[in-house]
């Protein structure tokens, strides 16, 4: 598998103050992938680490690197939240991910075709995208409804494009991305409407 180089940056917990009318809407941080790094643990990883500022396309922003072992997943999961419920908020998870600089992508011998990053609660996938060049592109999605306590995990994951995928399952649609729910089919980004907005 060639080497690439993995980032997600700065991910970032945000309570959000619901508001109506002519009321002030706010935003408050509650927690910070990149500050809380050491206390995550990195499953099927070959290299993990925080990476201070990575710089894509004259983009700087704190970041972690991770990089998958193998074909499989790479998960990096904190420890559990401890959120109240709070009535008129709502939890929102934000981050960016990337590609560094440098990836070689006309390599002939192996061909590369990108890579999928996903973000998780509760070991579920809430949101992800599929990245096939050196960018930074915005994640985001919602762990809850309306006021609801935070008492699961989050967790950022990372693994090869469908291609190193196929090679390693005997699977051979482009278009199948292998999850839980084995029908589930994703467009090459599937953006939520809290990404849409971060963008």
């Amino acid at each position: 598998m060639p080497t690439v180089r993995i980032v997600l940056t700065c991910c970032a917990l945000l309570i959000v103050a619901l508001a109506h009318a002519a009321e002030t809407r706010s935003a408050r941080l509650i927690w910070s992938g990149t500050d809380l790094f050491l206390q995550a643990k990195a499953t099927n990883a070959l290299a993990s680490e925080p990476r201070g500022t990575s710089k894509i396309k004259d983009q700087a922003m704190p970041a972690i690197f991770l990089h998958p072992q193998n074909a499989q997943r790479t998960v990096l999961t904190y420890p559990p939240l401890a959120v109240p419920a709070a009535r008129g908020t709502r939890a929102f998870l934000l981050s960016f991910v990337g590609i560094s600089e440098g990836f070689d992508w006309q390599d002939q011998a192996h061909q590369p075709d990108g890579v999928r990053f996903y973000l998780q609660y509760a070991g579920q996938d809430l949101t992800g995208t599929y990245l096939q060049e050196s960018k930074w592109a915005p994640l985001a999605a919602a762990l809850g409804p309306e006021g609801a306590a935070l008492a699961d995990a989050i967790s950022l994951a990372t693994d090869a494009g469908p291609k190193v995928i196929r090679a390693t399952t005997g699977r051979s649609s482009a278009s199948r991305w292998p999850s839980a729910s084995p029908r589930r089919r994703w467009p090459r980004t599937r953006p939520s409407p809290a990404a849409r907005a971060c963008s």
